[in-house]
């Protein structure tokens, strides 16, 4: 069991069975790897569901109940998904950008059954729960651990004197309502698993960005916002929605920032590439002050 915790806790995305693609099951099928680590290891398995969703509509927004994530947390209160060991402060920081309402919620099988009945969440094949389990089940002796974070700490000031107009962002598939990401960064200690950009695209390009542990506090989530927004043309946050207080941080420098055009009204704030199609920039600056008048009402 010790082995089989300490497979768990590394970073077990860096020795991917050629099979298996964890990154699919950190975000797009979390609650499928949850409940394999549940049957596997015997973990309690939880859902981080947000109460109060925001869903786009012809009319500007909806809201709703919606799985955030899933994850498993051992008896000592250790917790864990397909990325390995985690807190519960990972999860709810690098969701705080969307979620209004968060919970956390203890979920048995059974109940489980129940979300896929009832349409919250996607059913699955037997095959490929069973193909999650075989896959820890086979890993949990392979000698092949090692910490990434060693090679980083010995970089991080490129970090420091990284620019923005540095990073390149690609697009990486899809995982439920999000448009994932690639962030590129010319920096030789920097693995792109690091960092998670997911979208949710609509009338707006909401971003969520999640960096691993030893890329905080560089400055890196801002550069890569201003990355973001000038790839995609445009970046959008709602206030209403914002529970990490550094997002108002973000914001407050991007209005700011000379190399963006930011407008705010009190439903959020837009951040504009200067090199968006001027046509395009108008029809995106009227469909945000339409959904801010009807937000008023």
């Amino acid at each position: 069991m010790k082995d089989l915790k300490k497979f768990i806790a590394t970073t077990i995305r860096e020795y991917l069975n050629e099979n298996v693609n964890i990154e699919y099951y950190e975000h797009g099928q979390c609650e499928l790897f949850a409940l394999a680590l549940h049957k596997t290891l015997g973990y309690d398995m939880y859902f981080f569901i947000d109460n109060n969703a925001e869903f786009e509509t012809d009319d500007g927004f909806d809201y709703s109940d919606a799985l955030v994530h899933a994850y498993c947390k051992d008896k000592k209160g250790n917790c864990y998904d397909a990325s390995g060991l985690i807190t519960l402060n990972d999860i709810e920081n690098d969701h705080a950008d969307y979620v209004n309402e968060p919970e956390h919620i203890l979920v048995t099988e059974k109940m489980f059954n129940d979300y896929i009945q009832n349409g919250f969440i996607s059913n699955f094949k037997i095959t490929e729960l069973n193909k999650l389990v075989t896959y820890i089940k086979d890993n949990v002796s392979k000698p092949i651990f090692k910490k990434i974070t060693e090679i980083v700490e010995n970089n991080l000031t490129q970090f420091d004197t990284l620019s923005w107009k540095d990073i390149t962002i690609t697009f990486n598939g899809h995982s439920g309502m999000f448009t994932n990401y690639r962030v590129e960064i010319p920096i030789e200690a920097y693995n792109e698993k690091q960092v998670d950009l997911n979208v949710k695209e609509g009338l707006f390009n909401q971003v969520h960005i999640g960096l691993s542990e030893e890329l905080r506090g560089n400055n890196l989530t801002y550069k890569i916002y201003k990355a973001t927004a000038n790839s995609l043309g445009h970046i959008f946050s709602a206030k209403a929605r914002r529970t990490n207080p550094i997002m108002d941080k973000i914001w407050g420098k991007l209005k700011n920032d000379t190399d963006f055009d930011v407008y705010e009204t009190d439903l959020g704030h837009i951040c504009i590439s200067k090199e968006l199609d001027p046509k395009e920039k108008e029809n995106l600056l009227k469909t945000f002050y339409k959904i801010t008048n009807n937000y008023n009402k």
